[in-house]
């Protein structure tokens, strides 16, 4: 594909210069004052432009050495030098045989220097894989996506790589025996004026066409008809020629040979001199004229040496091979200065008597326009490609002539590329033209190492540089009036002369013969004028009437009468398949079939039957592969023109075969865009057979379109649930990407292979686990001297909305846990709901509302953020106390990994940015400290600031999710931005037997133990945390799109010094009666660096404890007594939140340490209650702190059991005694774990008023569990 310039054309036109994408530089252009670029992503041309483009005339052009001199100031030959211009626009009019007009357009001509030899079997081999390999598509953009029910695949509208090869190898065909499509028509004969005698020039040029036609015996070229028509061009230097001189050649030329053969070309009319003038004085080149040439640029090769396969490895694409642009505006004249050159424009001549009747024509055809990149070989100026003789070394090395190794004439076996050997050299070739009896002597042949042509090859010279725009419109001239003028009218007239010949022979002489060779010879045909042999290898005499017909036939489909050309094939394939002779069958089938193509007013349907039988002929019969894949390729287009992909789809499969790995895999993508072109699409018949075709890309060593075929195909198995194809595919995308060294392509492909989702075994998972890790590898050792961080893992998943943040230390000390019970906190394996963090609340809430009044604002503690809680905020850390985060890593395979050195990556900013977190900041602007650096120094020195905790290791089994828990502690006031984690990937050989279920999640803590060492292979990397907070649902916008709010939770912000509070718990119970009175100490400490103050506790069951300094005397002297006191002091009032005093003031200062009596009584409810305490204190400095208090949690789980039940009824006796009834209950049930028997030891009263006497004894019930005491 190629963008250029479309002109838009009005009556009002000018000149104007637009810039063309095909030569790199400005184009004249004739436009309008509107200019729109277009992509054109399609074939420019349709399929009967293509073939009319494929089959087009073939002329060759012989010069003289001092013509080749002059057009090499342009650093250009004469055939590369008109080529550009060898299309014409125009319409030219001739009449058939039956006197009706007939109209040509679009007349294209092909030209070839009389030098050109097909390339040796393995050059040609090579140029067919080169010209594919280097010719890639454009981007697939959003216009290319095609919607088929639930798949939207993105497919390239077209296959320029198909299209190089199918051009390529249409040229590389020669021209056969049993045609005349490629044989050539005329020639140019090319003398220049600086020749001291031209006109003799012309003779020797003449002769030497004519000896090596006629006499010469020459395999290539080949020529069309005994006389050729022949063209005289008188090349003129306008810059360094004398003009006089040139018209009175001119002039004699025209008087001996007739003026409609013969032309004046002015070319150079900018010297060398000039340009170099220009040079100097503007320190560069003249203003750059249009390059039409670079496309058709010849580049000689010397194959000579032993790296022969490795000739054609830069062939760059090149653009279509078009005329220049403005070319159809033909001008009829050209000024220049005061001179003015007219056309001359004269009616058509025939062709004159002193004209040679010799036709000189090439094995190849100049590429079409069509041609995406055109390429030619082994054309060299100087002379045929030649290859020296072994054993000649020493002396003249002489020139052996090969056939062509795509010859279908060569009665050779193909080898695996489809292209058989070169068949052994002729001997009649050998210096065939040394001895030419008055002709030049200089041989027409070199004697150079073999060489070859390639166009559409880049070059830095600079080409064209003598002429100018006046030039450009001469040598449109010349090559109009060459056909226009001269080849037209003399194809005319062979069809008039070639008709009545076969007319006159066909009504008279074959008949009879044909009649009588059916009676008296059978299916046998005997010699005669046809002079057959039975067979495949049947061939006619040149000058038998079968031949002379398909030379009718030829010439006809060339000018483009269609119907005149069908009627002769026809009679062509019906004569030889009455003699046997089944190439000349198949290849008069398959041009009467396009011949029924190119008719635009036909009746006729396109004969499908026709082709069809011609490919199954050439293969099954004759055993031609080249033509029936030239039948296969031009039979596709006519197909696909008529909307039949469904046929076009067949014919490209069946071509395909195991011997020829490239151009199957380019039929079968060809039969795949098919499919999914048809109505419905095929789409998975597309992806199918782009899998075939990436395959046998693959064997054919096409890396880069095996990636590109099986990531196309992907598009459809993609998320369809069939696993082991989409293994298969994302498996030979990353080999080819790695082959190409597209490491993040291959990653990206590996990465695939290791989801959830894979039913690989376990042997095959740690396969692809060994080739990710490898190939991940050498992606960040190639990216290591350019990037600033470690590279992304995938392996294993991290659940990153999982991701839990613990603000304060979660490991107590050790010192401390030996001494009591420490209070429970939060920690990650008890953390609260909903439920209990409203309750939670409520208690801060009671607390705050006693410590500073009912009025204050506050915000709860909230010292876990997890996704449940309210992220929307950053968390408040403390200097010097830990930070810890909960990562959930999930192993996808079957197979355990084992990371190492597992850490936590972060980003700290010394300055605070209120409260803000500094995601999308510009890390330059703010002072940035992090270890997310591949440099270990830099890591060090981070460390100083933030202290983080290395996992020396955490294996995952298969299947197994499981946390990691990670902590740092920063040293500095500040915001922290936790980033992810980093870590070393290594795969354990061994898999495991038992899954870990998902939902079982088993921590993993720190570990100062140095990691095993690792076998196999070892990466480095990290994982980012990817979080959102809660979707937003408030606006329609936010409903009708999934927008989320901010999570904060990992964007802590590092506050100043804070008080910290720790609580030991001595003897506390874990089993009560009811109503049971015991004794616990509690001890405060004041782990921060900062006095609290300000210390209440708060409960929702104040009536179980309250506190008293352990120095209080105030108890009863009986020990059976004790603590009635502190029932009759403390158990009077009861609130949900009591201050605990505090000695000095009431503030414990840092590392300070207070031990408190706590009283416990049993509830009066028995079963399991969970009890809360709830510490609230505040910094004595409230100033400096960003906090305004701090909590600490426990809960205490206390099972109570039943106890007794008393009852008590009184009555006074008299005015002094009152008679006192007491009924004790044991409440204990059979059905209790735990079952007490009392014994009531002492009733006592309290008070100083009253004194108790027992009356009787204790009378047992043990019906009912009672006791009865009167006192």
């Amino acid at each position: 594909t190629h963008e250029v310039g479309l002109a838009i054309r009005s009556s009002c036109c000018q000149k104007s210069l637009i810039g063309c994408r095909l030569c790199g530089g400005p184009c004249q252009l004739t436009t309008a004052c509107v200019t729109v670029t277009v992509m054109m992503s399609h074939c420019a041309e349709s399929a009967q432009d293509y073939i009319r483009n494929t089959f087009a005339p073939v002329v060759t052009a012989i010069c003289s050495s001092d013509a080749e001199a002059v057009t090499q100031k342009n650093n250009l030959s004469f055939v590369e030098m008109i080529r550009p211009f060898c299309s014409l626009n125009t319409e030219a009019h001739i009449k058939d045989p039956n006197n009706q007009l007939h109209t040509i357009r679009g007349v294209r001509i092909i030209v070839n220097d009389m030098s050109w030899q097909p390339p040796p079997t393995a050059l040609a081999k090579k140029l067919l894989n080169e010209v594919v390999a280097n010719c890639q598509s454009a981007s697939v953009t959003d216009g290319n996506i095609v919607s088929v029910g639930d798949y939207n695949l993105q497919i390239n509208s077209s296959s320029p790589w198909y299209e190089c090869y199918r051009d390529t190898f249409l040229q590389l065909l020669p021209p056969c025996d049993h045609e005349f499509l490629r044989h050539s028509l005329a020639c140019m004969l090319v003398v220049s004026t600086n020749n001291p005698d031209p006109m003799d020039q012309f003779q020797k040029l003449s002769s030497q066409q004519h000896h090596h036609q006629h006499v010469a015996n020459n395999r290539f070229p080949k020529w069309f008809l005994p006389n050729i028509f022949k063209y005289y061009v008188l090349v003129h230097d306008v810059s360094d020629g004398d003009d006089e001189k040139a018209n009175a050649v001119y002039q004699s030329m025209k008087s001996y040979y007739g003026g409609h053969v013969c032309h004046l070309l002015q070319i150079n009319s900018r010297s060398l001199t000039q340009v170099d003038q220009t040079a100097v004085l503007n320190q560069q080149l003249p203003a750059k004229m249009p390059d039409p040439w670079q496309q058709f640029l010849n580049k000689t090769i010397d194959t000579s040496s032993r790296d022969c396969l490795d000739l054609v490895n830069d062939i760059s694409p090149s653009a279509n091979d078009i005329s220049p642009p403005g070319e159809s505006a033909f001008p009829d004249k050209v000024t220049e200065g005061d001179d003015t050159i007219h056309s001359g424009l004269s009616p058509v001549d025939q062709n004159s008597p002193g004209e040679g009747a010799d036709d000189l024509s090439f094995s190849r055809s100049d590429p079409p326009p069509h041609l995406s990149r055109p390429v030619t070989l082994g054309e060299v100026p100087g002379g045929l490609i030649s290859v020296p003789l072994e054993g000649n070394r020493g002396g003249l090395m002489s020139t052996v002539v090969d056939e062509h190794p795509l010859s279908p004439c060569a009665e050779v076996i193909a080898d695996d590329d489809g292209l058989p050997p070169i068949p052994a050299p002729s001997s009649n070739s050998h210096n065939s033209l040394l001895d030419t009896g008055g002709v030049d002597s200089t041989p027409l042949y070199s004697n150079k190492p073999l060489s070859v042509t390639l166009m559409g090859e880049k070059d830095e010279a600079v080409h064209g540089i003598c002429l100018t725009v006046s030039d450009h419109d001469r040598l449109r001239i010349f090559l109009y009036e060459f056909v226009i003028r001269g080849l037209i009218p003399f194809m005319e007239r062979n069809v008039r002369l070639l008709n009545e010949q076969v007319t006159s022979r066909k009504g008279i002489h074959r008949t009879f013969f044909s009649a009588t060779k059916k009676w008296f010879s059978g299916s046998r045909p005997n010699q005669g004028t046809a002079n057959v042999q039975s067979g495949v290898n049947n061939m006619y005499h040149s000058e038998s009437p079968e031949l002379q017909m398909r030379r009718l036939a030829d010439l006809a489909f060339l000018i483009q009468m269609y119907e005149l050309a069908h009627q002769a094939y026809y009679a062509c394939k019906r004569d030889s398949n009455n003699d046997h002779a089944w190439l000349y069958f198949a290849g008069a089938l398959e041009m009467a079939a396009l011949s029924v193509f190119l008719q635009t007013n036909s009746q006729r349907q396109y004969p499908v039957h026709y082709m069809d039988t011609a490919i199954r002929t050439y293969l099954n019969t004759c055993g031609n592969m080249e033509l029936a894949t030239r039948a296969i390729l031009l039979n596709s287009e006519c197909l696909k023109s008529k909307g039949m992909y469904s046929e076009a789809a067949s014919e490209f499969i069946g071509m395909t075969s195991e011997d020829f790995d490239l151009r199957s895999a380019l039929l079968l993508e060809q039969a795949a865009h098919c499919f999914v072109n048809m109505k419905p699409p095929r789409v998975r018949k597309y992806a199918f057979h782009m899998i075939l075709a990436g395959h046998r890309f693959s064997k054919a060593g096409q890396k880069k379109h095996t990636l590109r075929s099986y990531s196309q195909a992907l598009q459809v198995f993609k998320g369809r649930h069939w696993s082991f194809a989409e293994d298969h595919i994302n498996f030979t995308i990353g080999r080819q990407s790695f082959n190409l060294k597209q490491l993040e392509n291959a990653s990206a492909a590996f990465k695939h292979l290791l989801t959830t989702s894979s039913k690989q075994t376990a042997p095959q998972q740690t396969t692809f686990l060994r080739e990710y890790l490898f190939v991940f590898k050498l992606s960040g050792q190639s990216s290591a001297a350019c990037s600033t961080t470690v590279p992304n893992l995938s392996l294993p998943t991290i659940h990153s909305n999982e991701t839990k943040v613990l603000l304060g230390p979660t490991q107590r000390n050790t010192a401390l846990v030996t001494e009591g019970t420490p209070a429970t906190g939060v920690t990650f394996d008890q953390l609260p709901d909903s439920d209990e963090r409203s309750q939670w609340a409520l208690l801060e809430e009671a607390a705050v509302s006693v410590v500073r009044g009912g009025s204050s604002s506050w915000k709860p503690t909230v010292q876990c953020f997890t996704q449940q809680t309210n992220n929307t905020e950053s968390p408040v850390g403390i200097v010097e106390e830990t930070l810890s985060v909960e990562i959930v890593f999930h192993n996808p395979l079957k197979i355990s990994l084992s990371l190492t050195d597992l850490k936590l990556l972060w980003k700290f900013y010394p300055t605070p940015l209120n409260n803000q977190s500094h995601t999308g900041l510009d890390d330059d602007i703010v002072t940035v400290i992090t270890n997310d650096e591949p440099d270990c120094n830099k890591v060090e020195e981070a460390e100083l600031v933030i202290h983080t905790q290395v996992i020396r290791e955490f294996v995952l089994a298969g299947n197994e999710t499981r946390a990691a828990r990670l902590s740092i502690t920063p040293q500095q006031i500040g915001q922290l931005q936790i980033l992810g984690s980093s870590y070393s990937l290594a795969s354990n050989s061994v898999a495991n037997s038992v899954p870990v279920p998902a939902d079982k999640v088993k921590p993993a803590v720190p570990s100062k133990k140095p990691a095993p060492p690792t076998t196999g292979i070892s990466v480095a990397g990290k994982q980012l945390f990817e979080i959102h907070g809660h979707r937003l649902n408030s606006t329609m916008a936010e409903r009708s799109t999934k927008k989320y709010g901010p999570d904060r939770r990992l964007d802590p912000i590092v506050a100043s010094h804070m008080p910290l509070l720790e609580v030991l718990f001595s003897d506390m119970p874990c089993d009560l009666l009811c109503g049971e009175v015991k004794r616990a100490s509690v001890k405060l400490i004041n782990s921060g660096r900062q006095a609290l103050t300000n210390l209440h506790v708060a409960s929702h069951n104040p009536e179980f404890f309250t506190f008293c300094p352990c120095d209080d005397t105030h108890s009863s002297p009986d020990p059976r007594l004790e603590g009635a006191s502190v029932v009759e002091k403390d158990m009077l009032q009861v609130s949900n939140v009591s201050r605990i005093d505090l000695p000095d003031g009431g503030v414990l200062s840092p590392g300070q340490c207070l031990t408190f009596t706590l009283w416990l009584r049993g509830l009066d409810t028995a079963g399991v209650h969970e009890l809360d305490f709830l510490f609230y204190y505040e910094p004595q400095n409230k100033s400096t702190s960003q906090l305004t208090h701090r909590v600490l949690r426990h809960r205490a789980v206390v099972t109570m059991h039943n106890s007794i039940n008393l009852r008590s009824v009184a009555s006074r006796k008299c005015s002094d005694k009152i008679l006192l009834t007491v009924e004790a209950d044991n409440m204990n049930q059979v059905d209790d774990q735990k079952i007490v028997e009392f014994h009531i030891e002492q009733v006592c009263g309290v008070g100083v008023d009253w004194v108790v006497e027992q009356i009787n004894k204790t009378k047992n019930n043990n019906n009912n569990n009672t006791t009865t005491t009167t006192t």
